[in-house]
C-alpha cells in the first residue's frame, strides 16, 4: 500500500497590535486659542487613552514633565503661553495636542481734571490726576512732576495740587506687556 503524506499546518491568531494612544488638552474647556484677563484663573484639562505615562510640555516652566493620564489644574497666566501634552502607552506614543493661552495686554489711562491729553489752566488752580489701568499688575508714576514719581496702585487720584509751572504726569503700567499714558497740564 502507498501511503499519502499529511501535511499539517496551522496558524496562530497573533494578537491585534495595542491601539495607538491619544492625547488632548483643553483650557477652560476649549480646544482652539482662548483670550484671557492678566491673571485670570485658567482651568488646563487633559485626558487620554491606551496610554500608560504622559508628559506635558510647552511654553510654560511649570508645565512640563511627567503628568498623570488625565486631570485638571488652574493657574493665573500673565503672559501668551503654549501648553502641550504627549501620552505613551504600549502602542506607541501619541500626536502631541496643544492649546495656545493669550493674554490681553494691559491700557493705561491718566486725565487731569478729568481731561486727558493736554490742558491750559490759570496759575495756581487746584489740578487732580485720577488714572486707571486694566490688565496690569503694576503701574509707576511718570513725567517731570518731581511729586509724581514711583510706584503707584493700579488705578487711583492724586491731588489737587496748585498748578504753578506746565507739567507732564504719566503713567506706565506692566502686565503682559507694557502701556504708557500722560497729561501735560500748562500753566498761563
Amino acid at each position: 500500500g502507498q501511503e499519502t503524506g499529511y501535511f499539517v499546518t496551522w496558524t496562530q491568531n497573533q494578537p491585534p497590535p495595542p491601539p495607538a494612544p491619544t492625547a488632548d488638552i483643553k483650557t477652560n474647556g476649549s480646544d482652539g486659542p482662548i483670550t484671557v484677563g492678566y491673571g485670570a484663573s485658567v482651568t488646563v484639562s487633559w485626558s487620554s487613552s491606551n496610554a500608560t505615562s504622559c508628559t506635558a510640555t510647552g511654553t510654560r516652566p511649570e508645565w512640563s514633565g511627567p503628568i498623570a493620564t488625565s486631570g485638571s489644574s488652574t493657574y493665573n497666566p500673565t503672559r501668551n503661553d503654549t501648553l502641550g501634552i504627549s501620552c505613551t502607552g504600549p502602542g506607541g506614543t501619541s500626536p502631541p495636542d496643544s492649546v495656545q493661552v493669550n493674554v490681553t495686554g494691559p491700557t493705561a489711562d491718566i486725565k487731569a481734571n478729568n481731561t486727558g491729553g493736554s490742558m491750559l489752566v490759570a496759575y495756581g488752580t487746584p489740578v487732580t490726576i485720577t488714572w486707571s489701568s486694566t490688565n496690569a499688575a503694576s503701574c509707576t508714576a511718570t513725567g517731570n512732576r518731581p511729586e509724581w514719581q514711583g510706584s503707584i496702585p493700579t488705578s487711583g487720584s492724586s491731588g489737587p495740587y496748585n498748578a504753578v509751572t506746565t507739567q507732564t504726569l504719566g503713567v506706565s503700567c506692566t502686565g503682559n506687556g507694557t502701556a504708557t499714558d500722560d497729561v501735560t497740564v500748562n500753566v498761563s
